[in-house]
């Protein structure tokens, strides 16, 4: 496996396929609600296509770069109503903008092979007979990746392993546009013994109770953690309630005062990712985190 791999994330667009009777949610996580009464089965509502000529057609790309011949995996975050009534399609098109091959699945994972000659490629949702379709987002990652990088919440493997982790865990939030998996990184992240949990930014999991499941696995019933972003504070603050005796470490230091255990980093935390970044600045994290558990 390479040192650190891309997972891609790829969400509705505003130039999608609507149709007569089409009503259209889209949420604060840009995930989609659509639903038609109306619409013929057959017809796709939305299409994404890697098109890199600006110039004429004025576009930008709207999924990834692939490698011929590479194996990929496609994960869609969909549902519909009834169960099960779309198709994905996947098109591969030369130079000419001739279909060299099509791929037609029902499964919201599927692999491919990127074929030898494609020089575009568009991923369609077609309606097979659904009203309703709730859509999150698609994964594009490499085939031979472990299948819970596409989760929305990734507990990685211990970092300094010659010793248990017990109950120690860095939160880490990933950026918007994609999730770089990287154990290798994560092993030397810090000296001590911890275990990253890399939280997606379209995550709706509850974190506490994940974190408090690993820490049950594990028998730890004091917990070390450490907040890498204000958004995931609340978390830490929440289980340092919960698990009395605890020690924790939050990016803002407006919340850290009321909570016994807990306290904020002294100085304003550096921007290891946002939504633009593709990867946390890990050895950044790594050397603070050492640093302040140190003291």
């Amino acid at each position: 496996m390479k040192k650190s791999t891309t997972i891609n994330h790829i969400y509705w667009i505003d130039n999608n396929i609507l149709t007569n009777g089409t009503h259209l949610k889209l949420h604060r996580d840009q995930s989609v609600d659509f639903h038609n009464l109306l619409m013929t089965p057959g017809k796709p509502i939305i299409v994404w296509d890697s098109v890199y000529n600006y110039q004429g057609s004025k576009m930008v790309p709207q999924l990834p770069l692939l490698k011929v011949n590479y194996h990929y995996r496609i994960v869609v975050g969909i549902t519909s109503v009834p169960d099960q009534t779309y198709l994905i399609r996947l098109i591969f098109r030369d130079l000419q903008g001739t279909e060299l091959k099509r791929k037609d699945f029902r499964s919201p994972v599927s692999d491919f092979v990127f074929p030898a000659g494609t020089a575009s490629y568009s991923i369609e949702i077609i309606n097979a007979g659904f009203t309703d379709v709730h859509f999150d987002r698609i994964d594009i990652c490499e085939a031979n990746l472990p299948k819970d990088v596409n989760n929305d919440v990734v507990v990685y493997p211990q970092a300094n392993a010659d010793y248990p982790a017990q109950g120690n865990y860095i939160l880490v939030k990933e950026g918007k546009q994609s999730r770089r998996y990287d154990p290798e990184a994560v092993q030397h992240l810090t000296k001590m013994p911890m275990q990253v949990i890399s939280i997606s930014w379209q995550n709706r999991q509850n974190v506490v109770d994940l974190v408090s499941e690993l820490a049950e696995q594990q028998g730890a019933d004091q917990l070390h953690l450490v907040s890498s972003d204000p958004s995931l504070d609340e978390t830490v603050i929440t289980l340092l309630q919960k698990y009395p005796g605890s020690k924790g470490l939050i990016a803002s230091s407006a919340q850290a005062a009321p909570v016994e255990g807990c306290e904020a980093w002294p100085f304003e935390v550096p921007s290891w990712y946002s939504p633009d970044v593709m990867a946390p600045n890990w050895s950044q994290i790594g050397k603070t985190i050492n640093h302040e558990w140190r003291k």
